[in-house]
């Protein structure tokens, strides 16, 4: 029995905890369990047909579909786990089941941090995608690497929510998506001045996979046209997950004419 199932009764986590992640406290310290849910299934099994179709016509594998955690809870914990052995720095599991597990504390999301410290911002969200290239390097995907999926704890960046099942024939593919999705994540931070230059150079230092940066700045030659919308009358006319890429899209070619920073409007 762990120590905090002396504090709980754990017989019905479902009828106790509603919510998919509540937040325990024990002996002054502070644990999240995370529950099976099966919320917005019929809207995820949409996306990934979307994905499946796009995949075949488009031919590219960055739109791969990868499966989220809905039969079994414990996939999730066991990679946790898995990376914990492999040096990264993820929450500490203290128990799971195929119903919930429960983990440590990893601090503020750095979305929240980067909002309340503007000045360390660019310093931690570096360290970020260091922590992230250092995932690709251990031969894993993240799969969900928005900055709401990084926290801050003491100083130091620790990754966590990795619901995604993502095959290992598309690993490759889902790290460079990896990339875009934290990049992309930035541009939702309203009023966040992003070093992009700083965040790809920091990325490639630590990246054994070289090259992917260099595809990232021809993505964004090549979707050029995008970068308009963003300015455009109807920024959002294909929804707002397009928009932001749109926005990146603009950030990039920025960065490629010499010019590092964007503010937010």
């Amino acid at each position: 029995m762990t120590e905090i199932e002396k504090y709980f009764n754990l017989s019905d986590v479902g009828a106790q905890f509603p919510d998919k992640v509540t937040r325990l406290s024990c002996d002054g310290e502070v644990y999240f369990l995370k529950r099976r849910v099966s919320d917005r299934l019929v809207r995820r099994k949409l996306m990934r047909l979307v994905q499946r179709f796009l995949l075949k016509i488009l031919r590219l594998k960055i739109l791969a579909p990868t499966t989220n955690v809905r039969k079994s809870s414990a996939y999730e914990p066991k990679k946790l786990i898995k990376l914990a052995d492999l040096g990264l720095n993820v929450p500490k599991v203290l128990f799971f089941n195929d119903d919930y597990f429960i983990m440590s504390d990893c601090g503020m999301t750095l979305k929240g941090f980067a909002k309340r410290n503007p000045d360390l911002a660019n310093d931690y969200l570096q360290q970020a995608i260091r922590h992230l290239a250092e995932l690709h390097n251990s031969g894993h995907a993240h799969g969900g690497a928005q900055i709401r999926n990084f926290a801050v704890k003491d100083g130091q960046i620790c990754l966590f929510d990795f619901e995604e099942i993502i095959p290992k024939k598309y690993c490759e593919e889902m790290q460079f998506r990896d990339i875009l999705v934290f990049l992309i994540s930035l541009s939702r931070s309203k009023r966040l001045i992003v070093d992009y230059r700083g965040l790809l150079e920091a990325y490639d230092q630590v990246a054994e996979a070289k090259g992917r940066v260099q595809r990232l700045l021809l993505m964004g030659r090549r979707y050029r046209w995008l970068a308009g919308l963003a300015k455009s009358r109807f920024p959002t006319l294909f929804g707002m997950d397009v928009y932001y890429l749109s926005m990146l899209i603009g950030h990039l070619l920025a960065l490629q004419g010499d010019q590092s920073e964007v503010t937010y409007d």
